[in-house]
């Protein structure tokens, strides 16, 4: 190793790193300019329930690096105007994602649709193309946000 560390000191010249290190930074710069389609997890809370849904998005890529590296924070959703259904756990065994929910409680899979809006809205610097509907437990009839009960 110490070898070719001696042959590389003597072989290459110092500068022509450096410039080839800038150089490879320059084209991923203007490579970050093109517009992209890739998979984007957004962290969501509606009410007080927080949970991921899996999002194709469309954006320039640095706005999809942006929202890869610095989304750390959680979109809050308005759950008034999130409507979902009720899964049948029994017709729908054979789907992996509901599959390995357990029985013993009610899990509802939320509109992707209004998701996707409610996300769309937020992030409004790249286009969400679909949504995976997620799946949640189901709310407790009397479940009431805190601030509500006053």
């Amino acid at each position: 190793m110490e070898k070719m560390l001696k042959w590389l000191r003597h072989s290459v010249s110092p500068i022509f790193l450096a410039l080839l290190v800038a150089s490879f930074m320059l084209w991923y710069i203007a490579k970050l300019n093109y517009t992209y389609t890739t998979e984007q997890v957004m962290k969501v809370q509606l009410d007080d329930r927080e949970f991921e849904v899996q999002c194709v998005v469309e954006g320039l890529g640095t706005t999809l690096f942006k929202y890869q590296v610095y989304m750390d924070k959680h979109l809050t959703l308005p759950s008034g105007k999130i409507a979902y259904r009720v899964v049948d756990l029994e017709a729908r065994k054979d789907e992996p994602r509901v599959a390995k929910l357990p029985a013993d409680r009610e899990w509802v899979e939320l509109d992707p649709q209004a998701i996707k809006e409610a996300i769309s809205v937020q992030c409004s610097d790249i286009k969400i193309l679909s949504v995976e509907a997620p799946i949640i437990e189901k709310p407790a009839p009397g479940e009431v946000k805190e601030e509500q009960k006053k």
